[in-house]
């Protein structure tokens, strides 16, 4: 299928993500802050991004607008996957170039269809 980074500084929430979208059949990379993230990217663009708002080194809204700056990057999937819930947060991320924006606990079926649907567009869209 595809190969998914999955960027978390929560070992027990990259668990439950990589399993669920291992299972979906998907190729897991894992990242534990923004800055380790936008390495990995440069060296082997991903198909999708599973991207958290809050962790050390370089946050979400950074490692976003970093991948939305860079024609390299600009149109690479970035489902958010945040603790943060309100109104302002959705609203600033998804005008930053977030695809997808889900909220922690999260729905394990929920993530994998709309990564999954995000796949897809993308795919279309060229």
């Amino acid at each position: 299928m595809a190969t998914i980074l999955v960027v978390d500084d929560d070992d027990l929430v990259i668990g439950l993500i990589s399993a669920h979208l291992d299972a979906a059949g998907h190729d897991i990379c894992v990242a534990t802050d923004g800055r380790s993230a936008l390495d990995m990217i440069a060296k082997d663009r991903p198909d999708a991004l599973v991207l958290d708002a809050l962790m050390p080194v370089l946050g979400g809204l950074d490692v976003l607008r970093a991948l939305r700056a860079s024609p390299a990057t600009q149109t690479l999937p970035v489902m958010m996957l945040t603790a943060r819930t309100s109104d302002e947060d959705v609203a600033t991320y998804l005008q930053a170039g977030a695809n997808e924006y889900l909220t922690k606990p999260f729905n394990a079926r929920e993530l994998v269809m709309r990564l999954e649907m995000m796949l897809r567009k993308a795919a279309r869209d060229g």
